[in-house]
């Protein structure tokens, strides 16, 4: 008696945490996670190798004016970008939206590719897609701009 007591609540307790949901679960595609969240950047952070084992680490969001911190971003479901300048605008004749751009998911989700047409220095970004869920995107990328090389991640949250 007391083993099928046992079996019973054991059965129930893996019956009620298997219904236990995790937001942080992804709820289908990367690309349909990605679409359907507006994002913010948390934390970006680079290192910059110069050469002959010179490489410089940079806090890159501890330097970002607060007025770019609370901008929003969104990848739309027609591969386009749109950047909002969130409550905070650096200029005040800045346009609240812009247009960024377009992006697509390649090699398998496992990439994020990004063509700019508001950034002439920066025309087109592959980044590795560190982690992709309902809450966080985290990416990094390498780039090289007149010599050094730097290699960047930046964490972006989702916002309501």
């Amino acid at each position: 008696m007391f083993m099928k007591k046992l079996l019973t609540l054991s059965i129930a307790i893996a019956l009620f945490a298997s219904c236990k949901k995790d937001s942080s679960t992804p709820a289908g595609s990367k690309e349909s996670i990605l679409t359907s969240k507006k994002w913010e950047i948390t934390a970006s952070t680079t290192s910059i190798d110069y050469g002959n084992g010179l490489v410089i680490p940079y806090d890159l969001y501890a330097v970002m004016p607060a007025c770019q911190q609370d901008n929003i971003y969104s990848f739309l479901s027609d591969h386009t970008t749109l950047s909002d300048e969130g409550a905070t605008k650096c200029s005040p004749a800045d346009p609240q939206q812009t247009a960024g751009g377009s992006w697509q998911l390649i090699n398998n989700e496992t990439q994020l590719k990004s063509d700019f047409t508001n950034n002439p220095s920066i025309q087109s970004l592959t980044a590795d897609i560190l982690q992709l869920d309902n809450n966080t995107l985290k990416i990094k990328y390498v780039t090289t701009i007149n010599g050094p090389t730097s290699e960047t991640t930046t964490t972006y949250t989702s916002v309501p």
